[in-house]
């Protein structure tokens, strides 16, 4: 098996076109500017996000945002800001 970040850079490299990814809808081409590697290979900060199902109406949206809200409650204390002007 695979170390989490090897799997993460080959994750990163399918893309939208494939068949992994037009078949199976495995892509991870979409991705690859929400994960960020050192010169090592190592994951040292990513962009949270998720959508557990399509946003339709207003009324949708507005539980998405509430849902991640929650979400963020439970796990924010466990996330780590990146320092974006010091790139």
């Amino acid at each position: 098996m695979l170390p989490f970040e090897d799997q993460i850079l080959a994750f990163v490299e399918i893309k939208i076109l494939s068949t992994c990814c037009q078949s199976y809808g495995i892509c991870g081409e979409q991705y690859s500017g929400d994960i960020i590697f050192d010169d090592l290979g190592t994951v040292t900060a990513t962009r949270f996000r998720y959508q557990n199902q399509p946003l339709k109406t207003q009324e949708d949206y507005i539980a998405g945002l509430v849902e991640t809200r929650r979400v963020m409650d439970i796990y924010s204390n466990q996330l780590t800001a990146y320092d974006t002007q010091n790139l």
